[in-house]
């Protein structure tokens, strides 16, 4: 009977330590999981943020260029008047 005993109780033991473990080990794939989800939205983050700047910058060059645009199409009419003039001021000559 005493054998018996210490054998359930060694039995039960390991049994504990087995359960210890393995709940153990879930633990640290959960935190390994939670640790990739944070990760990958931390990226998700980064490229989103990084696309949005990229989109503000592109928007900025445009706005900028055909500002340009606008500046030599209005000093191409300028410009234009000025040779006429100076056509007539070579006319009259």
């Amino acid at each position: 009977p005493e054998d018996e005993s210490g054998r359930d109780y060694r039995e039960r033991e390991r049994e504990y330590e087995r359960d210890q473990e393995r709940i153990l080990r879930e633990r640290e794939r959960l935190k390994r999981q939670e640790e990739e989800r944070r990760r990958q939205k931390e990226r998700y983050e980064k490229e989103k943020t990084f696309k949005r700047k990229e989109e503000e910058m592109k928007k900025e060059k445009d706005t900028l260029r055909d500002k340009g645009k606008k500046a030599e199409s209005t000093e191409s009419i300028g410009s234009s008047e000025k040779t006429e003039k100076k056509e007539e001021v070579v006319k009259r000559d």
